[in-house]
């Protein structure tokens, strides 16, 4: 294989992943109210803002939900994909592009908040009691998930197994949204 598809086949997955890592963050950051003046996250307003700003401009936000943001990271799943089959020689269609694209967005999310939470409990281990931005960051974002799964268990002293209800309902959420792809593909294939 030409050592330059392989490399190609390297860095456009990385550099698109990257960025959408970012635009999630953005996303994520602005839905849960978290603290804006935190180093993290205004690193991630300062990349993210060249190419959202802009797109904000056409693209209004929908309860309290960046819109911009979303359609930024549709288009850009796209892009990377679309390069990916042009790189590999393999013919795809705009519809295909679109549908695989929104397909990832749904399983990113839910991948995104998988390592986040996995953050959040080796956090928990190494640096109890420590509020450190970063860290303050990490709770805020994955709060939302973890308070609704900590109501409904009863408390256990210093454990909190909410965790294990919210990886349960992550997983639960990965197959829903592979069988509704796979019905998709039925329906149109």
């Amino acid at each position: 294989m030409n050592p330059l598809v392989q490399i190609a086949d390297l860095v456009i997955p990385v550099a698109f992943n990257l960025f959408i890592t970012l635009v999630w963050l953005r996303f994520l950051l602005q839905l849960v109210r978290a603290d804006f003046y935190d180093p993290f996250a205004q690193y991630v307003v300062k990349v993210t803002k060249p190419v959202l700003h802009p797109l904000r401009r056409i693209i209004p936000g929908v309860a309290g939900m960046d819109m911009a943001a979303l359609l930024l990271i549709l288009l850009l799943r796209g892009v990377q994909l679309g390069l990916m089959h042009v790189i590999d020689n393999t013919p795809t269609s705009p519809l295909d592009l679109f549908i695989v694209a929104l397909y990832t967005l749904l399983l990113d999310a839910s991948t995104f908040y998988f390592w986040l939470l996995i953050v959040r409990v080796v956090l928990s281990w190494i640096a109890q009691g420590n509020n450190s931005p970063g860290m303050v960051l990490v709770y805020q974002l994955t709060e939302p998930l973890m308070a609704p799964c900590r109501r409904l268990l009863p408390a256990m002293g210093p454990l909190d197994l909410s965790i294990i209800l919210v990886f349960l309902g992550l997983r639960v959420y990965e197959i829903l949204v592979n069988y509704a792809f796979q019905q998709l593909l039925g329906f149109i294939g």
